[in-house]
C-alpha cells in the first residue's frame, strides 16, 4: 500500500464545466483520446430558456465535451451512500490502480479549498487525482476559492464532511474511477471537417427565437449569446443572476477549432494560412472573455455594448474563414 499517490494532469481542452474536465485531463497515459475531441466535439449549443421562462442563464456547452460521453474513458461507479466508511480506501486503492476519482453531490462549503467553501451549500463536483497519508490529505483538480482551476491539497476529514452532509441532505452523490483507455484514437481529417460543417449548418431562419426545439446548436449560438447579452444591458435578466462563465467557453471553443485547423492542414498537406486566420479569432475570444470578466466584478453596461458588437463580428468572420476552409479542405481530400 502506497502512503502518497499523485495522478498527473494534462492541460484540459473544456474546463468551463467541472463534467469537461476529465475528457481530456486524464490524458496523460494515452494522449490519443484528444483526437476523440477534435474528430467528433464541434457544435455549441445553448437552451432558450433563458428567452421564455424567466431563466438567468443561456447554459451554453460544447455538445458531448462531458467526460461521461466519451467512449474512450474507462470508468467503475458507486454511489456514496453505500460506502460508510469504505470511501476513503476505496478512494486510496483506485488511485493506486490508475483511476482518478470523479465525484459530485459534495457540499462544497465544507471541503477547504473547492469554489465555495465556507460561503455556501452547494452540492458540487470535483477530481481527486492523489493521496497522502501522513499529511491526511487528498489532491483535488478542480475549481478553488479563487475560481481558478487547478490542482490543491484538502484535508481528507473535510471531503468527508462535505459528502455526509450532503447524504444528510438526501442527495445521493456519486463516486466514479476513471482512467484513460488503452485505444488509440487516429486523428481524421475528414471527421473533423465534417464535424465543421455541422457547426456550420445553423442560422436564424433555421434555429429562430421563437422555435420550438429545446436547443439550439451550431454556429448561430454566438447570436443567441448576443440576445442574451442584449437582455442583460435592458434589465430582463438580472446582473446579479449574469452566468459568468459563457465567454470562457466561447474562448475554450475557439482554440480548440484553431488546434482542429492546423492538424486539418498538416494531415492535407495544406498552407497553414487559414489556422493563422483563425488565431486572430481566437485572441478576439480571449480579449473578450476578459471583458466579460471586468464586466462580471462591476457592472458596466459600456462593456456589454462591445461585447455585442465584438461577438457580431466574431461569428460572421468565424463563418466566412471556415467555410472557405471546409472547401478548400474538401477539394484535397477528394484529389
Amino acid at each position: 500500500m502506497s502512503k502518497k499517490a499523485e495522478l498527473p494532469i494534462a492541460a484540459p481542452l473544456y474546463a468551463t464545466y467541472q463534467c469537461q474536465i476529465p475528457g481530456t485531463a486524464i490524458t496523460t497515459p494515452n494522449p490519443s483520446i484528444r483526437n476523440y475531441y477534435y474528430n467528433r466535439v464541434t457544435k455549441l449549443t445553448c437552451t432558450r430558456r433563458f428567452l421564455r421562462e424567466g431563466f438567468t442563464s443561456p447554459e451554453l456547452n460544447v455538445l458531448d465535451s462531458g467526460w461521461v460521453v466519451n467512449p474512450h474513458i474507462e470508468r467503475l461507479s458507486y454511489n456514496m451512500r453505500y460506502l460508510g466508511s469504505f470511501v476513503r480506501r476505496l478512494i486510496r486503492d483506485l488511485i493506486d490502480e490508475g483511476y482518478y476519482i470523479y465525484f459530485n453531490g459534495v457540499d462544497d462549503y465544507y471541503v477547504k479549498g473547492k469554489s465555495w467553501y465556507h460561503e455556501r451549500h452547494f452540492e458540487h463536483d470535483g477530481m481527486i487525482c492523489g493521496y497522502d497519508e501522513e499529511r491526511k490529505t487528498y489532491s483535488i483538480y478542480s475549481y478553488d476559492s479563487k475560481w481558478i482551476c487547478r490542482r490543491f491539497e484538502t484535508p481528507v476529514s473535510a471531503f468527508a464532511r462535505g459528502m455526509n452532509a450532503a447524504l444528510e441532505n438526501g442527495c445521493d452523490g456519486m463516486l466514479y474511477g476513471v482512467r484513460a483507455g488503452s485505444d488509440e484514437v487516429a486523428f481524421s481529417p475528414k471527421r473533423a471537417l465534417r464535424g465543421i460543417r455541422e457547426y456550420l449548418d445553423s442560422d436564424m431562419k433555421s434555429q429562430p427565437f421563437d422555435g420550438k426545439e429545446y436547443f439550439a446548436e451550431g454556429i448561430v449560438v454566438q447570436t443567441y449569446m448576443r440576445r442574451y447579452l442584449d437582455m442583460l444591458l435592458d434589465g430582463s435578466i438580472p446582473y446579479e443572476r449574469k452566468d459568468r462563465r459563457i465567454f470562457r467557453l466561447i474562448w475554450e471553443h475557439k482554440n480548440v477549432m484553431h488546434d482542429r485547423i492546423g492538424m486539418i492542414e498538416a494531415a492535407l498537406g495544406m498552407e497553414g494560412k487559414y489556422a493563422e486566420k483563425y488565431a486572430l479569432l481566437a485572441a478576439q475570444a480571449e480579449k473578450m472573455r476578459m471583458i466579460y470578466a471586468s464586466y462580471s466584478k462591476r457592472r458596466r453596461d459600456d462593456l456589454l455594448a462591445e461585447l455585442i458588437c465584438g461577438l457580431e463580428k466574431l461569428e460572421n468572420d468565424e463563418r466566412r474563414i471556415l467555410s472557405r476552409f471546409a472547401a478548400a479542405a474538401e477539394r484535397k481530400i477528394e484529389v
